[in-house]
């Protein structure tokens, strides 16, 4: 069975989830209402690559993965997948196996999806063609992860240019530029603002063959630097200061952790186990849109209380 679809259909999971930004920037319901029903992934994470675009990256090209679900013991059944949080910052994307390239000079986002089979709609509903994806997540154009290759060394738009990516990606990143045809010299270059990023640059030798070589920009038309140790802190930088919409989506998580510690307090009774406290939280919470905690709940009763007297913001009963 194909580890992407195999799984139940659910409504959080299914390809038409329409993932909307929930509440307003201030500390106020009705605007947190309107910003549920007016802001979507597809508005606000246009609004995140727009600032991403003004960060100093000298030009190039982004290159972001969702990441892969992971197997739960060997068995048939995985790990509830989460994709990659930068990835998800830039793309809103939350399945695994896609992929996208932000242009840093034109703005172009394109997205990559993972080529599933047919026989997987049986498992996952209806799959939306290359033109919905990116209708429904405002790319400019979408293909196959399966072609980035092609579109990396023989794209008209990508060929020989520089690629920011993270240092966990950048060594994959180099082997699907190599694709055995480059041999790997990575090295530290010392961009303009002073950092060290790894880099490495591939050249085409003149008699057909290839060579790596660091620091060689000599032939940028036909060279491609990929840099590994930039990426992380320029997303950070973006990631620290919120948009409204990433503000109000900080008080609807506040909203319904109240929500949810209210529920608590109302089913809490002699007689009741502490995991069905905690069922009572994430039932709430989850109702609530809610569908991941922060941090795995922490509920103690009699002699258990004493394990939680150093925490502050941990509830005990």
């Amino acid at each position: 069975m194909h580890k992407l679809y195999a799984r139940g259909v659910h409504p959080t999971t299914s390809w038409r989830n329409d993932a909307v930004i929930r509440s307003g920037a201030t500390a106020n319901a009705p605007a947190a209402r309107h910003f549920f029903n007016s802001m979507n992934i597809r508005d606000q994470t246009k609004l995140i690559r727009e600032r991403l675009l003004k960060e100093h990256l000298s030009g190039g090209l982004v290159y972001l993965e969702s990441g892969e679900e992971l197997l739960r013991n060997g068995s048939d059944v995985f790990h509830t997948f989460r994709a990659d949080s930068n990835f998800l910052y830039v793309s809103g994307i939350n399945f695994p196996g896609f992929a996208c390239i932000l242009d840093m000079e034109s703005g172009t986002f394109t997205l990559l999806a993972p080529r599933l089979p047919p026989e997987a709609a049986f498992w996952m509903g209806g799959l939306p063609s290359l033109d919905e994806l990116a209708s429904e997540y405002g790319a400019d154009r979408c293909a196959y992860k399966d072609e980035l290759p092609v579109l990396l060394k023989r794209g008209h738009e990508m060929k020989g240019r520089t690629i920011h990516t993270t240092n966990t990606l950048a060594s994959r990143v180099h082997n699907v530029i190599d694709d055995t045809k480059f041999q790997s010299n990575d090295s530290a270059m010392l961009t303009s603002s002073g950092r060290t990023a790894s880099s490495l640059t591939l050249n085409p030798k003149p008699d057909g063959g290839d060579v790596a070589s660091s620091n060689d920009r000599s032939s940028c038309s036909s060279s491609s630097r990929v840099i590994g140790g930039l990426l992380a802190s320029t997303l950070a930088r973006c990631r620290a200061i919120k948009t409204e919409a990433e503000v109000a989506c900080l008080l609807e998580a506040n909203i319904a952790s109240g929500q949810a510690h209210k529920a608590i307090w109302r089913a809490c009774h002699p007689g009741l186990m502490e995991y069905q406290l905690e069922a009572e939280f994430r039932r709430t919470a989850a109702y609530s849109g809610c569908l991941h905690v922060g941090y795995p709940s922490i509920v103690g009763s009699g002699r258990n209380l004493l394990l939680d007297l150093v925490g502050t913001c941990y509830w005990i009963w």
